[in-house]
């Protein structure tokens, strides 16, 4: 039997470790009740296609033609690369690496052996991009090249509600890094992205502004017009027409001398005539 100092002892250890156990069950408690999807992590979705689509972003059109870009990236004759997306509404809590890294795992992603597939994770609330490669397609697709085509093309595409252009924009990039660009894709993206009835931008203000100078010159007539010199310290607009008035002012002043010449009295030579005097 203890003495009476060591049971007091034991007594106050005992309830140490009771309050202990008590803190860090709270604590447990406030952690689940804070951060709810923290102690577990995200299901992962079905693969239905190349285009897995939870969070509702893209219409039939862009769901469409990402789904031809990535079967025609799969059906290239050489370097071919399985191309995939998924857009969920939330990661509820997980990190965007880990998630996208489980995915790429249980969709099994590229050919066996080549491990040549191309994961895009976009999580809609949390605001998280990830572009997840398999071993096959890191030296082509560096981290670097995949983080600008991030910020570069997808950002802006999101900030403007334009999701499905900018996966498009992104997909085309992935792929040409890796040398898998489908010819259809790249013939698309050539395209001008500004075009009023298939003709580029500048096409029509060029047109524009030769109906416009058409106009305002049936509107003045379309004769010659009469130009105007001005005199300026470095003879601005006296060459060869300055010349060609100087010489018709010369022919005018010319024939005004012989003008006056003609009409100008001659004093005569005879001897005047007197009344009486015979004519000779």
């Amino acid at each position: 039997m203890l003495p009476p100092r060591d049971r007091c002892l034991a007594a106050g250890g005992r309830g140490e470790r009771r309050r202990g156990l008590q803190l860090a069950a709270h604590l447990s408690l406030l952690l689940l009740l804070v951060a709810p999807g923290a102690g577990r992590a995200r299901d992962v979705p079905a693969l239905t296609g190349p285009v897995v689509d939870e969070a509702g972003l893209l219409s039939a059109g862009e769901r469409s033609r990402l789904d031809g870009l990535c079967r025609a990236a799969w059906e290239q004759p050489e370097h071919r690369v399985q191309l995939q997306y998924l857009l969920v509404g939330s990661l509820q809590g997980e990190d965007v690496d880990g998630f996208a890294v489980r995915v790429f795992e249980a969709w099994k992603l590229g050919e066996k052996g080549k491990d040549n597939g191309v994961l895009v994770v976009v999580s809609k609330e949390d605001r998280k991009i990830k572009i997840e490669t398999g071993y096959g397609t890191e030296g082509a697709l560096t981290d670097l090249q995949a983080s600008r085509i991030i910020r570069n093309t997808m950002a802006p595409a999101f900030r403007e509600g334009q999701y499905g252009e900018g996966l498009f924009g992104a997909g085309v990039q992935i792929l040409g890094a890796l040398g898998a660009t489908p010819r259809e894709a790249g013939a698309r993206r050539a395209r001008p992205a500004f075009s009023f009835l298939g003709l580029p931008w500048g096409t029509i203000l060029v047109a524009i502004f030769f109906i416009l100078a058409t106009l305002g010159r049936a509107a003045t007539g379309f004769g010659p017009r009469r130009r105007r010199y001005w005199d300026s310290p470095w003879g601005g607009g006296w060459g060869v027409e300055r010349w060609r008035w100087l010489e018709r002012r010369r022919r005018q002043l010319r024939w005004r001398r012989r003008l006056r010449e003609l009409v100008r009295p001659r004093p005569s030579g005879r001897r005047s005539v007197h009344a009486g005097a015979p004519l000779r």
